[in-house]
């Protein structure tokens, strides 16, 4: 008698804004245990939209208005050993 085995691997959240939220996407990647094979959880191939709601997120977080950057900063210039 042979009984099969199923293992209910967990899908994973997206962290955003300081907490777990579920993604859109409708397909998933599996993470398994190279050593072992072992299915571990299921990670979501965010979709645009998803990775959009984070851009906003960290935007109103940091007080940026949206197509706004930070301005560019300078180059530190490495200096060179006296001669």
């Amino acid at each position: 008698m042979s009984s099969a085995v199923t293992t209910q691997a967990a899908e994973l959240l997206n962290y955003v804004n300081g907490g777990w939220r579920r993604s859109s996407a409708t397909e998933f990647a599996d993470v398994s245990n190279p050593a072992t094979a072992e299915l571990l959880a299921r990670t979501p191939l965010s979709t645009s939209a998803d990775v959009d709601a984070t851009v906003q997120a960290r935007r109103c977080i940091s007080g940026l208005a949206p197509h706004s950057s930070r301005r560019a900063r300078p180059i530190p210039v490495q200096a060179e050993e006296p001669a």
